[in-house]
């Protein structure tokens, strides 16, 4: 039989001195359940409008789905969007549809489209942060694009991601490319001076207050 080596003799020693004395927590009173940060006195769409604006983000209310296609029609033109646009959702699509933007639904475009729209699943009212599927506009897209459009509906606004998780474990994604849109990424370079990281250059979200609209990505915005 072969001489145990250096290392596997130093991973017995650790191993038997956890089975010999275990360690205690030695912080028994801490409460796992509370939340880390408190919601203050703003209710939690004002919390996440104002942590959102100052990440970077461009928020558009919208009251319901009419003026959220006027809206989206009308930046459309200004900044020209028609025939830059990639969009993997049937539900935002029919959103384009309604705004008459011209879009891309093929895999091989994302590499050459400046703009990615998707729905959202959850909004963080604590950090303003976005909480969507990066695999309905294609990861590559989501970290070349010049501009992200999200969709989303009041009623998506959770307090923290604590609560954003514990529904997603209730209704299962289909997919497993989560991804949390936190601020536009910075960067210092050698001579000091900030400039745009990795990821979109703009985000805009399109906040849309009609509560019986329904909020999964497969149906979100689809009217009645």
């Amino acid at each position: 039989m072969e001489e145990a080596t250096s290392k596997e003799k130093i991973l017995k020693d650790i191993r038997e001195a956890l089975i010999t004395y275990p360690i205690e927590n030695p912080y028994p009173t801490i409460d796992l359940e509370e939340p880390v940060a408190a919601m203050g006195d703003d209710y939690p769409d004002a919390l996440f409008a104002e942590n959102f604006v100052r990440r970077g983000g461009k928020l558009i209310y919208c009251e319901n789905v009419d003026t959220a296609v006027q809206s989206l029609q009308l930046l459309g033109m200004q900044e020209d969007w028609s025939g830059q646009i990639f969009c993997g959702e049937d539900a935002v699509a029919r959103l384009l549809d309604a705004a008459g933007l011209a879009y891309s639904r093929r895999p091989s475009d994302v590499a050459v489209k400046r703009i990615g729209c998707c729905s959202c699943l959850s909004l963080f009212a604590q950090t303003g942060s976005v909480l969507f599927d990066a695999a309905t506009m294609g990861r590559r897209l989501y970290a070349c694009a010049d501009l992200i459009i999200f969709f989303a509906t009041m009623d998506q606004i959770v307090s923290d991601e604590r609560e954003a998780f514990k529904e997603m474990k209730e209704v299962p994604l289909r997919s497993s490319s989560t991804t949390v849109w936190t601020g536009l990424s910075k960067l210092t370079d050698i001579d000091g001076e900030s400039r745009s990281g990795l990821g979109p250059g703009r985000v805009i979200l399109f906040l849309i207050d009609r509560s019986e609209v329904p909020v999964r990505p497969e149906d979100v915005m689809k009217e009645e």
